[in-house]
């Protein structure tokens, strides 16, 4: 367990192109295929160039409920 500074962590809103599945059956006609345009806001916990990874909850000793979002699939990020 490590103690969480909690108030340390900065709140965003991300809207990002959150991947989709393709059934599970083959398929020849990928046509109608995209990323979903997605939502979340939570405390970033790290940022590197690569990714940006936030968390929703979070108490003084755990976090959870979390994405890893990469840099590539973000819209638009806003500091609340």
């Amino acid at each position: 367990m490590r103690d969480i500074a909690l108030g340390q962590y900065k709140i965003v809103e991300i809207l990002w192109d959150d991947t989709r599945t393709i059934g599970g059956e083959w398929t020849e006609d990928l046509t109608d295929e995209k990323t979903m345009p997605t939502l979340t806001v939570g405390y970033i916990i790290q940022e590197t160039n690569e990714f940006v990874k936030v968390v929703m909850t979070m108490n003084e000793t755990h976090m959870g409920d979390g994405h890893v979002i990469p840099k590539g699939a973000i819209r638009k990020m806003v500091k609340l």
